[in-house]
């Protein structure tokens, strides 16, 4: 049982929320990142990217791997090794012990699935922000709207907060082990005391697909003062049309496009606020901003300028 599970893998596909194993939101320890979000959450990027984002109607959902920082998915899974080193230390059944055994092989597949995020930031003008996503400054924060972002959100994705905590990691990945122990233990009491090879691979299939929905918001604790959340996605199918590849710059990237909504004048109201970064020429950004914005009929209320003093490198 234990060499055939040490081979699950996630297939590349967009799975049906009722086909994981676990549903986060069902998770006793939910309130750890299923909250209410402030009313404007802050998107950091490049004013290439603001451009893009503007002129396609749409936010870019990053393949996970393609990310800046590529330790981003490595932290849950580096956890959740941890985890599992500790529960195989235990004194447990031998068919759970495999499990475990099984779990831990499968994570080294776990990070090539096309899952997708966007990442959010409760404030909207943060120098650590600045400095990773903005050009050392030279960027755009655009403040999205939360009740937009969730009514974009639909059942293949979810927007919830990052938890930086150490305690509360392991907290949230032993509730997804209890919940993959209780479904192994209802299959085999349904099948009197033993569960077939195939059983227990679509089991991790779909355990997987549940890790990969909580993996992204596990998030390092030094990085507590960005206070981030995060839209991700199920694993994106291929096909899909609002899944493709991009070059921006000197990189190639997989991503999923996100549409905005229209309101029936055709206007979108998804942008509450635009925060200009520290850079030596904010008010000709400014403007530009605004020009985009109205040739591309999203109205935007309030574009104003980082309080963070412009240092020339």
């Amino acid at each position: 049982m234990g060499a055939f599970l040490a081979d699950a893998r996630v297939e590349h596909v967009m799975v049906d929320p009722s086909h994981t194993l676990i549903s986060p939101s069902d998770l006793p320890v939910r309130r750890l990142f299923e909250v209410e979000p402030p009313g404007l959450l802050y998107h950091y990027t490049t004013i290439a990217g603001a451009f893009g984002i503007l002129s396609s109607d749409a936010l870019w959902m990053t393949k996970i791997r393609y990310l800046n920082d590529t330790s981003e998915l490595e932290i849950g899974i580096a956890t959740f090794r941890e985890v599992l080193e500790h529960l195989l230390r235990e004194a447990r059944p031998r068919d759970e012990l495999e499990l475990f055994d099984a779990l831990r092989g499968g994570l080294a597949t776990v990070a090539s699935s096309n899952i997708c995020v966007a990442s959010f930031c409760e404030h909207g003008d943060l120098l650590s922000q600045w400095r990773w996503y903005g050009e050392g400054g030279r960027g755009v924060s655009l403040g999205v709207s939360s009740r937009v972002l969730r009514g974009m959100a639909k059942s293949a994705i979810n927007l919830w907060k990052c938890i930086y905590d150490v305690e509360a990691h392991r907290a949230l990945l032993l509730a997804l082990v209890d919940g993959l122990l209780e479904a192994h233990r209802g299959l085999r009491a349904e099948n009197g005391g033993a569960v077939s090879a195939e059983a227990s691979h679509l089991l991790l299939q779909r355990f997987f697909v549940s890790f990969l929905q909580i993996a992204p918001i596990i998030k390092n604790p030094n990085f507590a003062e960005e206070r981030e959340w995060r839209l991700v996605s199920l694993p994106v199918e291929l096909d899909d049309e609002g899944y493709g590849v991009c070059v921006i710059g000197d990189r190639i990237m997989q991503r999923y496009e996100l549409k905005f909504p229209r309101d029936p004048d055709g206007w979108c109201r998804a942008i509450g606020q635009v925060v200009v970064g520290p850079t030596k020429d904010p008010e000709l950004i400014g403007e530009a901003i605004a020009v985009l914005c109205h040739k591309n009929r999203f109205e935007c209320p309030h574009i104003i300028y980082s309080d963070i003093p412009f240092r020339s490198s």
